[in-house]
């Protein structure tokens, strides 16, 4: 077939050639489209991942007002008493 090539008319190879550019500027653009929403749905996954990170993060445990005991001073024979009032 490529002897067939140099025994066709100049311009019906001009004219295959056009239509091929085509085709690949044709696929460029759909490459950068599927590009651009690789990278968004890419960008949407990491914020994701973030999201869920800081979800389930541990945190240290925080007593509550009920568990708190003031510390008694064991100098004295008195002792201290104090009143725990519920926030809730």
């Amino acid at each position: 077939d490529v002897t067939s090539l140099h025994t066709r008319d100049p311009y019906v190879l001009r004219a295959m050639l056009e239509e091929r550019e085509e085709v690949i500027l044709d696929f460029q653009t759909q490459l950068l489209a599927a590009e651009q929403m690789r990278r968004g749905m890419h960008n949407q996954i990491q914020e994701l991942r973030g999201n869920i990170r800081v979800y389930v993060r541990v945190r240290p445990f925080l007593p509550t007002l009920d568990d708190y005991h003031p510390p008694h001073d064991v100098s004295s024979n008195t002792t201290t008493t104090t009143t725990t009032n519920n926030i809730t």
